[in-house]
């Protein structure tokens, strides 16, 4: 009888070791399992973003492509008005429209080769961009207001 105890106890003791390995590697299974769910949300969410941000570049690439075209007709337009004025002030202009095509010409070439980076560079990136754009576009304003006098 008492080795039917015993025999009893260690069958108890050994089921509750057996039932305390079982059960944590059924919680690490649980635990993988919500893992793998949670990179898989985080997988969607970071490949929607990367779509959002594709979609935005391609809109301003296109959007400033189209300005820096604008400059280009702009500066050639003026370029055709100096061929009928003097020499003085062909002198006075060209040098400046010379300048302002170079950065028109520099502005498509960063377009062109902009690659995608960080959120920080992207910012600084578009923020550079739209004043240089800004800025041609001003100065060829001015220019032809002075010219126009």
């Amino acid at each position: 009888m008492a080795q039917r105890k015993i025999i009893d106890v260690a069958k108890e003791l050994l089921e509750e070791k057996i039932i305390s390995y079982i059960e944590p590697s059924e919680k690490k299974v649980e635990s993988a399992r919500r893992k793998v769910e949670e990179a898989k949300q985080n997988l969607k969410k970071a490949e929607e973003k990367a779509r959002l941000e594709k979609e935005q570049w391609l809109k301003l690439k296109k959007e400033f492509a189209g300005k820096i075209d604008a400059n280009r007709i702009s500066i050639n337009n003026f370029k055709k008005k100096l061929n009928s004025a003097s020499d003085k002030v062909k002198a006075k202009y060209e040098e400046k429209l010379h300048e302002l095509e170079g950065k028109n010409k520099k502005m498509m070439v960063r377009i062109g080769k902009y690659k995608d980076e960080r959120a920080e560079k992207w910012v600084s990136f578009k923020n550079v961009l739209v004043r240089d754009v800004e800025e041609i576009g001003s100065s060829l304003s001015d220019l032809s207001k002075s010219f126009l006098k």
